[in-house]
């Protein structure tokens, strides 16, 4: 294949997506040198982003939305008091009885439409308030470099229940519809990929639009988006909730960097480069 082809397969390529690229580069130049340099260019030229976001209102109330997401898993985590472990269940989205001009006469929970994300047993979504985290308090004054994973460290730490996102690549921004009850703040416990605690962002929880109780004006939920942007795609998976009390869940946002086309560019004028090397080392040899 001569460089007129090679510079017609650049300009077909710069507008593909990443992975399009990166098998480009794979079928042409296989050895781990060639793949190091495109990884490095990539990194150093992240330009646009790859939006993804699980919304319960998209889903049929009761249905399953652990694992329907591309590139990112959303279970729920529970701790007991005195116990080694955690339990992981499956999140649900279930439709909020308020908000459907049913239930106790509570106000409606869900952030937008009227659903809610829901980690457990269904069972438990017969309840009032659809609270699904709280108490991470206890997550949150330990001693730098804790693993808050360990059993030792369970052993000591009390009840909580939170939702967790993982991330099949590492993000820079993550953004959380939340309700709270009686202006519980909402916590976001953002992890490296070896569980190591990065930030906890704490958002306010007198903020946002009150939700009252028609008899008592004063108390009801607060519903509000709890955002954050980091300089570099580094979380690789979160913990959700209620700092004292309990909360729930709405839609979550998230977006991974991808390479510009000023990085795509030079990723495919490499593998030319690296290609070109290549056959002159050939022809050397022969």
């Amino acid at each position: 294949m001569g460089p007129v082809q090679d510079l017609h397969d650049v300009g077909q390529l710069v507008s593909q997506p990443r992975r399009r690229l990166m098998a480009w580069v794979d079928e042409r130049h296989s050895s781990h040198r060639a793949r190091s340099i495109m990884a490095l260019i990539a990194l150093a030229s992240s330009g646009t982003a790859a939006a993804g976001m699980i919304d319960p209102n998209a889903y049929a109330s009761g249905s399953m939305v652990t694992g329907t997401t591309p590139g990112v898993t959303l279970t729920q985590i529970a701790h007991r008091y005195g116990e080694s472990y955690l339990t992981t269940h499956a999140v649900f989205a279930v439709e909020v009885p308020e908000c459907v001009g049913a239930g106790t006469g509570w106000p409606c929970a869900a952030p937008t439409g009227t659903q809610v994300l829901w980690g457990g047993d269904l069972n438990g979504a017969n309840q009032p308030v659809l609270q699904t985290t709280g108490n991470l308090l206890y997550l949150e004054h330990v001693a730098p470099g804790t693993d808050l994973f360990s059993a030792d460290f369970l052993q000591t730490t009390g009840y909580y229940s939170a939702l967790r996102v993982d991330f099949e690549n590492p993000v820079d921004y993550l953004s959380v519809d939340f309700f709270s009850l009686a202006g519980d703040q909402f916590g976001l416990f953002l992890f490296d990929a070896t569980g190591s605690l990065l930030d906890l962002v704490r958002w306010c929880g007198h903020c946002g639009e009150l939700r009252p109780l028609p008899d008592v004006p004063s108390i009801g939920y607060w519903v509000d988006t709890a955002a954050v942007q980091r300089s570099s795609a580094d979380v690789s998976f979160a913990l959700l909730g209620g700092i004292q009390s309990g909360a729930g869940v709405g839609g979550i946002r998230f977006s991974v960097p991808e390479p510009g086309p000023l990085g795509l560019l030079l990723m495919a004028l490499s593998a030319l480069a690296l290609g070109r090397r290549r056959r002159l080392d050939a022809a050397v040899d022969d």
